[in-house]
């Protein structure tokens, strides 16, 4: 809200170190953007001031993972293990869960499948109780900016993960 640096930078951090944990960290990378694009867009910003704020953004991201990219091409000859091996040759590739059909009848059913068939995402049970409080996210007031770009962030990034691979 206040453009201030230093939260730009730390949100950075910890976007780069969720990349550098697990390559899916990436879909908070382009969350992120998503949502710094939206409050550039609804909230008129300056185009100066808002690339200022983006590049700090990304160099902070970048400075954090690069280092663990450059370690897995040099240990695996694939930075982005395990995707991408026959692209990189590594030898070291292997079949990921696929997760549910990319169509929109797939997506709606996201939720159910998540927790009844947790086999297609190679993942551990979540529970049911996930899918009894789901239904409250349509109670929740919007009137408040933040929550707008809460609910903006869970929308884009469930997206996002829904079109790359899902894997839980």
């Amino acid at each position: 809200q206040n453009e201030e640096k230093g939260l730009l930078m730390l949100s950075g951090i910890f976007t780069g170190l969720a990349l550098s944990v697990k390559i899916l960290g990436g879909i908070t990378l382009i969350t992120l953007c998503g949502i710094l694009m939206l409050i550039f867009i609804f909230e008129k910003r300056k185009q100066l001031s808002f690339f200022k704020c983006f590049c700090i953004f990304l160099i902070s991201t970048f400075i954090v993972s690069f280092v663990w990219y450059i370690r897995s091409y040099i240990v695996l000859h694939n930075p982005v293990y395990p995707f991408l091996g026959s692209i990189f040759k590594s030898g070291r590739h292997h079949e990921l869960p696929m997760g549910v059909q990319k169509d929109i009848i797939g997506f709606l059913r996201l939720p159910w499948d998540i927790v009844m068939n947790i086999e297609y995402f190679g993942g551990e049970q979540i529970g049911v109780i996930f899918l009894a409080f789901l239904p409250c996210i349509f109670f929740v007031p919007l009137r408040h900016r933040v929550i707008k770009y809460f609910f903006s962030f869970l929308l884009i990034y469930t997206i996002v993960w829904f079109c790359v691979n899902q894997n839980i």
